[in-house]
């Protein structure tokens, strides 16, 4: 076959198990083995970036959020606000109110323009309480839960004994 469409996983070749290499010595899983940078997992409990590289963490290098866990498959995902969606590659709908409701503010991370990992609110509206990153109806239904209330944080709910 053609070598630019070779998948490249644990240094052989998949199906037919050559021997081959990713740019980044780091990655674990490239497509168009052995010249392309096309990474999609790294190893050794790095982190993949832009498809491309394998990193120490996902600081310095703008508004990235570090997910994963283990030592192959960690990557660095986009953070962005609902409130900023116009400077970042988003869906146009991403609005805190469509993806959790009564939601006025959010962080939503972002994968691609078409995939996004659910979001978490940081401020709900309409009478709702804030807990776990949703707008709950009421902190009673919370065990041990209190309803508590800042200016920066809006209503929210605690459960003891942390307090408000």
């Amino acid at each position: 076959g053609n070598s630019t469409d070779t998948t490249c996983q644990n240094s052989l070749s998949v199906p037919n198990n050559f021997p081959c290499s990713c740019n980044d010595e780091y990655c674990d899983t490239c497509t168009g083995a052995p010249t392309s940078q096309n990474c999609s997992a790294c190893t050794a409990g790095k982190y993949l970036f832009n498809q491309t590289t394998c990193r120490d963490n996902c600081t310095g290098i703008g508004n990235f959020t570090a997910l994963g866990s283990g030592l192959i498959g960690r990557r660095c995902a986009a953070t962005t606000s609902c409130l900023i969606v116009s400077l970042r590659r988003v869906p146009t709908n991403c609005t805190c109110n469509i993806l959790i409701a009564n939601c006025r503010d959010c962080f939503v991370l972002v994968e691609s323009v078409t995939t996004t990992v659910p979001a978490s609110c940081t401020f709900c509206q309409g009478g709702t309480f804030l807990y776990q990153g949703a707008c709950v109806s009421s902190c009673n239904t919370i065990r041990n839960g209190t309803a508590c209330n800042s200016p920066t944080k809006g209503n929210y709910c605690v459960v003891a004994p942390d307090p408000c």
